[in-house]
């Protein structure tokens, strides 16, 4: 039994089942809900909460952004600037490290 008109509409960002299963992921992993995540989007004016670039300069949509030890959301990123905080283990002082790193080689 076929599910979908054709293949790509269940790509389709607007297509119902992928409302339903962002909303549901946003849910179970961080707490919000779809327009929770679009009032953030709107907050930021659409941008990446630390390099500032539009989420149209990116081929994914902006990731949430939360601690893992109180799992508060606390923005929304690009996947770089996302996947960096996750490297440096949301360390503030391995993060004030590297600043001072990159600065120190610039000088």
């Amino acid at each position: 039994m076929k599910k979908f008109c054709k293949r790509d509409c269940i790509k389709s960002p607007n297509h119902p089942w992928n409302e339903y299963s962002r909303n549901l992921k946003y849910r179970i992993r961080y707490g919000i809900s779809v327009e929770e995540f679009n009032e953030l989007f709107k907050k930021q004016n659409g941008c990446c909460a630390i390099c500032g670039k539009h989420q149209t300069e990116f081929e994914n949509r902006l990731s949430v952004d939360h601690c893992h030890k109180t799992k508060t959301v606390r923005g929304l990123l690009c996947h770089k600037c996302n996947r960096a905080l996750g490297l440096f283990n949301d360390d503030p002082e391995i993060i004030a490290k590297a600043q001072e790193y990159v600065t120190s080689q610039d000088a």
